[in-house]
């Protein structure tokens, strides 16, 4: 094992290392048998949980927690503990995270169903079949312009034979692997210590989206990992001799070009980090040197007079630049490397992803500034639009969560200030897991809290890092007994806990019956079968316009080009909401050119999950208190030449093509 950058000491401390390089020479598997047979046993029943949540059963939500228990706390258990070797880290560590990925994949083990898979299925399915990058996508338009996840998913689907669900399913599942390997070999080159490795990784899963949403069907959930293989070759690099350089120097081009054309959120991170990272290397050396100088000379006024070839000479004269010197051009390369590809992405390529991000980022700063001056009161935390409360345990579950993170963060950035000073990558994490509670005043405000949410993945590399420092070298280093190793598997499971309940609904965490515009539980084989009957029967790339879900599966399922803000700047929504058709509603239809409207009456029945019915900027937006009236939904019934091609009982399709010529003549009926 390598010798630990935070060392302890102690008599204690020395029998622990002692302990740790004999378990590490002997190379066993220890207790990974077991441990993979109870999270075996956790995934089974897991499967249970949602078979019973599918029928409506009250134990299906307990056995749920159960079953996640189960795979996270054993393994933890044995994570704290000195006696594994690096082996077995590793195999647990990825056993647990393979185990975590399967939560979602039994959630919806046939097909899509979460919002944003179905946006980039359909961008995968145009480039199967017409063999071209960056098609037309109205619902995120800057999705086809970041095709590296569907580019991926289309090469495994066409050579081995498999539809786009099946190649997207194991394409997301080797990037799960490679995320809790490339974190857990990223940390250890850190901190040269496969223990603090292995918990950093696992509280790593405690970040909210860890279980569903980066492993869902979407550009995000492959970018993480490859933002996480390009930190650990950047830190490897650092450190080994020039003869390896080059294949690291290879394998980080590549991984930062695969980062840049797969997620512009994760390669702007990327290039900010290595900035961050490099400015600390440079200037930290620096620092060094004046506090060295101002010792010897005890006089500020001499330091800033010298001369920089006074300063260069100081340096030659003090010996061979360390590697942490020779680390600020290697790192100062692979920033310039990141920043020159990201920027001649976005210039050349992706020029929409300013357009796209600009508004939702001035719409956050703007509701944070109203709340600051009391104009606003902000988001309801465990509150959902339809006035759902989450249940208490939930809310005090959410709030440890955070509590703990927040309690662990001083004395992880204490231990890298007193014992770090000599590593700036160390410096650098320190540095970023101060933004982790930055991040929570977002929470509190509708546009913010999605910034704050996608931006858990990124700032839970270094969170992770600073509080599992903090636990092993302040708490667990002293007090190896079963009290301390429980206090921190109690600690470590209500992060992961709370994680998962901050991260995402609760209606969504579990299948079950039909709501309304609640995405994953609006998928249902009614919708589904409009869908297809419309590609079937219509055609492909027809004008349509429907409802938020509706709109999913018709793009999907129906390969129709829905009119939408996104892609056209057109809200439908109050072609379906208004009680009637006037000159503003007759505008939008024609300005869309939209030759078809998808009803789905069951919106007059049901309040929506997601706070609304068609895009944001609908009437009461975030605000319904009553379902759409039926009669407006209905009507399209009352015009000479709207044709009703398609009906399920609950989904109308019509045809409305007549409407592009002027409003016709009412035939005096408005409902079925």
């Amino acid at each position: 094992m390598n010798r630990p950058l935070f060392a302890q000491s102690g008599v204690l401390a020395r029998r622990r290392q002692e302990a740790v390089v004999s378990a590490t020479q002997v190379g066993g598997w220890g207790w990974f048998p077991v441990l993979s047979l109870l999270s075996g046993f956790g995934v089974l029943l897991l499967s249970v949980a949602y078979t019973g949540a599918r029928v409506e059963q009250w134990w299906a939500a307990i056995l749920f927690w159960v079953a996640l228990l189960l795979m996270f706390v054993p393994t933890t258990i044995r994570m704290t503990s000195v006696e594994p070797s690096r082996k077995e880290r590793l195999a647990l560590i990825t056993m647990l995270g393979m185990g975590l990925y399967l939560v979602k994949v039994l959630h919806s083990p046939i097909g899509f169903t979460f919002h944003d898979e179905f946006v980039h299925w359909r961008t995968a399915l145009d480039i199967n079949q017409t063999g071209h990058l960056f098609r037309e996508n109205p619902t995120i338009p800057v999705s086809p312009l970041y095709p590296g996840l569907e580019i991926l998913t289309d090469g495994l689907a066409k050579l081995g034979g498999l539809d786009i669900y099946t190649a997207g399913i194991l394409v997301l599942g080797v990037a799960r692997c490679v995320l809790v390997l490339a974190v857990y070999l990223f940390i250890e080159e850190l901190s040269r210590s496969s223990r603090v490795a292995g918990l950093a990784t696992l509280l790593y899963m405690g970040n909210p989206n860890f279980v569903f949403f980066g492993a869902q069907f979407s550009y995000e959930s492959i970018s993480i990992p490859l933002l996480a293989m390009v930190l650990y070759l950047t830190a490897r690099r650092v450190r080994v001799h020039t003869i390896d350089r080059v294949g690291l120097n290879l394998a980080v081009i590549l991984t930062i070009g695969a980062t840049v054309v797969t997620h512009h959120l994760t390669a702007y991170a990327m290039t900010f980090f290595l900035v961050i990272w490099f400015l600390v290397t440079l200037l930290w050396n620096r620092v060094k040197q004046a506090v060295s100088l101002y010792k010897q000379n005890q006089n500020w006024r001499e330091i800033w007079a010298m001369t920089k070839s006074e300063v260069k000479l100081y340096w030659k004269k003090a010996g061979k630049p360390s590697t942490q010197e020779w680390a600020a051009p290697a790192i100062g390369g692979t920033m310039l490397l990141s920043l020159v590809i990201s920027l001649a992405w976005l210039v050349f390529v992706a020029s929409l992803t300013v357009g796209y991000i600009a508004p939702v980022v001035r719409s956050a700063v703007i509701e944070v500034l109203k709340m600051i001056a009391g104009e606003a009161s902000g988001r309801q935390l465990f509150k959902a639009s339809t006035g759902q409360v989450a249940p208490l345990w939930e809310q005090l579950t959410g709030f440890a969560s955070v509590g703990l993170i927040l309690l662990g963060l001083p004395f992880g950035l204490l231990r890298i200030w007193r014992h770090a000073q000599n590593n700036p990558l160390a410096l650098t994490l320190g540095i970023a897991a101060l933004a982790y509670p930055a991040s929570l005043g977002m929470r509190l405000t509708n546009s913010g809290w999605e910034i704050s949410n996608r931006s858990s993945e990124f700032i839970f590399i270094a969170v992770s890092f600073a509080v599992a420092l903090g636990f092993t070298e302040v708490w667990l280093s002293r007090k190896q007994n079963w009290e301390w190793v429980a206090a921190f598997t109690v600690c470590s499971s209500l992060i992961f806990l709370g994680g998962i309940i901050a991260g995402w609904s609760p209606y969504a965490r579990m299948p079950g019956s039909y709501l309304a515009a609640a995405d994953t539980r609006s998928i249902e084989p009614q919708s589904v079968q409009a869908a297809g009957w419309m590609y079937k029967e219509l055609g492909p790339a027809n004008r349509v316009a429907a409802d938020r879900v509706n709109s999913l599966l018709m793009l999907s399922y129906g390969q129709q080009r829905m009119v939408m803000g996104g892609g056209d700047g057109i809200n439908v929504a109050p072609i379906f909401m208004s009680q009637k058709l006037g000159g503003w509603e007759m505008d939008l239809i024609q300005k869309g050119k939209i030759r078809y409207a998808v009803v789905d009456e069951r919106l007059s029945r049901y309040l929506p999950q997601v706070g609304i019915y068609y895009e944001a900027g609908e009437p009461d937006t975030y605000q319904h208190r009553t379902p759409l009236d039926l009669g407006a939904l209905q009507k399209f019934n009352a015009f000479r030449g709207v044709n009703r091609l398609f009906d399920s009982g609950d989904i109308v399709v019509y045809d409305i093509g007549v409407l592009q010529n002027g409003l016709p003549e009412i035939v005096g009926f408005t409902s079925r």
